[in-house]
């Protein structure tokens, strides 16, 4: 299930059309009506739809979850473009369409859209860095952490990394964030930041939100 299908404001990806149907060679796009940003499907001429595949349309590849919506938003685990049976984590714009040969500075892309970590695991400062200068008070969610209490973080996203659509990289700020939070600000050695999180983004995607729960039951 994509974390990103509670997200609200947004209806509809940032490249296609608002149209309900966008014609595209033999098969056509169609978007949920009333649905949000990533469910649109490609329909085939004979009426078919892809699910769990890849598809390359325009020039540009996309991958169809199980309900033959598009993967859109964010770092997905996906099977290779040329290897089903190798998986990686993929960075999937807004659009749908994959991101490739992308620096996000902290991290980048090659060229079949799979995702590589610039730093290791425990590279905290430099990754800390990296959220200072995209404009995250890393002091505030230390210290919101350290209360053993729901912590909610907003901000905009003005300095965040951007993929080559022009959107925030969401999903490589949160990681970021949520690894710096687990290592520096962890009360017990029982918490795992990581699985008590979400994000969300606001209209436009101008801002960035961010909920850390230290599991404690709530």
């Amino acid at each position: 299930m994509k974390m990103r299908k509670g997200f609200a404001g947004i209806c509809a990806a940032a490249a296609l059309s608002l149209s309900m149907t966008v014609g595209a060679f033999a098969g056509e796009w169609q978007f949920q009506e009333g649905g949000e940003y990533w469910q649109w499907k490609y329909v085939e001429q004979d009426g078919s739809c892809k699910v769990n595949e890849w598809k390359e349309i325009d020039g540009k590849w996309y991958h169809f979850d199980s309900e033959g919506y598009i993967d859109a938003g964010g770092l997905f685990f996906l099977p290779s473009i040329n290897d089903s049976n190798v998986g990686d984590r993929h960075y999937m714009m807004f659009s749908g369409a994959l991101e490739t040969n992308r620096d996000f500075g902290i991290g980048y892309v090659d060229g079949e859209g799979r995702w590589h970590e610039t730093l290791s695991y425990y590279d905290i400062e430099q990754k800390e860095n990296f959220c200072r200068s995209w404009g995250i008070d890393m002091d505030l969610i230390y210290n919101g952490c350290r209360s053993n209490s729901l912590t909610t973080y907003t901000c905009s996203t003005e300095l965040f990394p951007k993929d080559s659509e022009g959107n925030p990289a969401f999903d490589v700020v949160k990681d970021a964030i949520i690894v710096c939070a687990d290592y520096k600000s962890p009360t017990n050695t029982d918490y795992d930041w990581s699985g008590y999180s979400y994000w969300n983004m606001g209209d436009n995607y101008s801002t960035f939100t961010i909920v850390l729960d230290d599991g404690a039951g709530r």
